[in-house]
């Protein structure tokens, strides 16, 4: 009786254990499903040597059943041989195997309820392993979307921060843009440079005069010229 009890609390203990260990991550899942597989084939090892044992109570039930009546038949033979203490030593094993019979016909009752609830465990336990086999591949996937998504919230972080390569891109964008800055007033100060140069030369030597020049030279000719009357 005690190794059935034995074996009905670490059942339940193996479940419970299975319970907790699939509330850790994923990849404890997997190890905790196998130890429970193996345990559970343990257990129905076990269960199956006792079914055994109860096998052989019920042939001991039998030959107790089978003795209480042979002792009967032999105490009423003895009985109508009017032999008093044949009848006597008869009854007696007559009994002896009646008590044998109550005993072994009581503990079979007891046995075969406990070997029952020890096979539903068994089943229960069968059961939640398959369920938990079932549910591993989806919790794997619930895992690896968390990750995922740390991943991605941690990168948008890392895009927003000064450090990131986005920000280093801005840096390069800005720096070019102040390069092509520069350029454009070097190219501006090389052309009003050349400009100035032509200008000086074309005031240096152009042949067209000032319009006041015209005039004022107009009227000196005018005024000077000889008197040919004298």
């Amino acid at each position: 009786m005690g190794l059935f009890k034995s074996i009905e609390n670490a059942l339940r203990k193996k479940a419970d254990d299975l319970n907790t260990k699939l509330d850790n991550p994923v990849a404890d899942g997997k190890f905790a499903i196998e130890d429970s597989k193996k345990e559970v084939e343990e257990f129905s090892l076990k269960v199956a040597d006792l079914i055994a044992e109860e096998k052989g109570l019920e042939r001991k039930r039998d030959a107790a059943q089978a003795d209480v009546q042979k002792w009967a038949d032999i105490a009423a033979k003895a009985a109508q041989s009017g032999n008093r203490e044949d009848v006597t030593a008869a009854v007696q094993n007559k009994q002896q195997a009646e008590a044998q019979l109550a005993t072994f016909t009581s503990e079979m009752a007891q046995d075969e309820q406990l070997i029952s609830d020890l096979k539903a465990k068994l089943d229960k336990a069968r059961e939640q392993i398959a369920q938990a086999e079932a549910n591993l591949t989806r919790l794997s996937a619930r895992e690896e979307g968390a990750k995922i998504r740390e991943g991605l919230a941690s990168s948008a972080g890392d895009f927003a921060s000064d450090k990131s390569p986005l920000a280093s891109l801005g840096n390069l964008e800005k720096s070019v843009e102040a390069e092509e800055d520069k350029a454009a007033a070097l190219e501006q100060m090389s052309h009003d440079s050349t400009s100035g140069k032509a200008q000086s030369l074309e005031d240096k030597y152009s042949s067209t005069s000032s319009g006041v020049d015209d005039e004022v030279t107009r009227l000196m000719s005018a005024h000077t010229q000889p008197d040919n009357t004298k």
